[in-house]
C-alpha cells in the first residue's frame, strides 16, 4: 500500500495536520486523519490492510477545508499523480487544534466503530435460529438503559 506508506512520510514531516490526499476525483485520509474527518463529517470509516481510512469526492474539499480551518485544523492536499507534491496548505500557527480534536473524535469514532461491527455480526447472522432472542435481549438491554436516562 504506498500511499499509506507516503502518508506515514508526510506525517514525520507533518505530525499534526491532516493529509488530504487527491486520488483520481475522491480525497483519502487515513490513520488519525480518518478519525478527525469521520468525527466532523460523519464519513464511513473502513479499514484497509488494517490502516482506518475515509474519503470524500473532490466536490466536497471546499466544504472540508472550511470546516478543518473553523475547527482551527491543520492541513496538507497533496495529489498522488503529482509524487504527492505539495498542492495547498493550511497552517494557522497560534493555535492548532488537531490533538483535541482528535481526542475527541477518538473517543466518539471507537464506539461508531464498536456499533457498526455489532451490526456487521448481527447481519451475518440474520439467518441463525437464535437472532431472534438475541435481538430481544439487545433490545430489551437498550429500553432499559434509556429508562434511567
Amino acid at each position: 500500500m504506498a500511499t499509506v506508506n507516503m502518508v506515514k512520510t508526510i506525517k514525520k514531516i507533518y505530525p499534526s495536520y491532516v493529509v488530504l490526499v487527491k486520488i483520481g476525483n475522491f480525497y483519502n485520509v487515513y490513520g488519525k486523519d480518518a478519525y478527525i474527518l469521520s468525527y466532523l463529517f460523519e464519513y464511513k470509516i473502513v479499514e484497509k490492510e488494517g490502516v482506518p481510512t475515509c474519503g470524500f469526492p473532490i466536490n466536497a474539499i471546499s466544504k472540508v477545508e472550511n470546516i478543518l480551518e473553523k475547527s482551527k485544523v491543520n492541513y496538507i492536499v497533496v495529489d498522488r499523480r503529482n509524487n504527492y507534491d505539495e498542492e495547498e496548505k493550511y497552517v494557522d500557527k497560534q493555535e492548532n487544534k488537531y490533538d483535541k480534536v482528535f481526542e475527541k473524535s477518538e473517543k466518539l469514532v471507537e464506539i461508531i466503530l464498536r456499533i457498526q461491527k455489532l451490526n456487521d455480526i448481527l447481519l451475518q447472522s440474520k439467518e441463525d435460529e437464535n437472532i431472534k432472542e438475541i435481538l430481544d435481549k439487545i433490545e430489551k438491554a437498550i429500553d432499559s438503559e434509556r429508562r434511567k436516562i
